[in-house]
């Protein structure tokens, strides 16, 4: 006699009831570092705990694995902080040369504190080429492509202005002197 089967209760029919899709969620290095914050807020909790708290706060899809991925990362992730502008993306950005990624970002820090030099992507680009000369990269170590120049300004958090009508051909070099004769004109009023 052979065995019998259990009857199954399912249905024959190969399309099985769909589950809802789990909606996957990434933390944005901010979200991160706040999570180290409450963790080391509240030393007492465990990290099944504290992730338990912290989806009932709106993180919705962390979980305890996670927390202690957080945790054991947290001097790495406080590193990248040190960038004001890494703070809003999801994924960390790795560049491929990063002695002149860091030259190029104080430049262009510098560059916007004086008025008199407008960034364009060429002037970027030809100083990239100056810092690789410096640090000794050979010439044609990186294209300096639109896709490089636009990833760089998605790092620095750069947008691009477009001057028009008398701002886009007042000249930018004697904007000092005219400054200082508007206003011994002006000081002679009285307001």
């Amino acid at each position: 006699m052979p065995a019998s089967r259990a009857v199954d209760s399912r249905p024959i029919s190969a399309v099985a009831a769909a589950k809802p899709p789990v909606k996957r969620h990434r933390l944005t290095l901010q979200d991160r570092l706040d999570v180290i914050k409450f963790c080391e807020e509240n030393p007492h909790l465990t990290d099944g705990e504290a992730a338990w708290l912290l989806r009932r706060k709106g993180y919705l899809t962390l979980s305890q694995s996670s927390v202690w991925r957080l945790k054991k990362d947290k001097d790495n992730l406080r590193a990248l902080a040190q960038n004001p502008n890494e703070l809003r993306f999801k994924r960390i950005r790795q560049v491929e040369f990063p002695d002149i990624d860091q030259a190029l970002q104080k430049w262009i820090l510098q560059s916007q504190g004086r008025r008199s030099i407008r960034l364009t992507g060429d002037l970027i680009r030809g100083k990239a080429q100056c810092f690789a000369k410096l640090f000794g990269h050979p010439d044609n170590f990186l294209a300096l492509s639109g896709g490089w120049l636009s990833s760089l300004k998605a790092r620095m958090g750069l947008r691009q202005y477009r001057f028009h009508g008398e701002a886009a051909s007042a000249p930018i070099g004697t904007l000092g002197a005219e400054i200082q004769r508007v206003r011994s004109i002006t000081q002679e009023y009285q307001p």
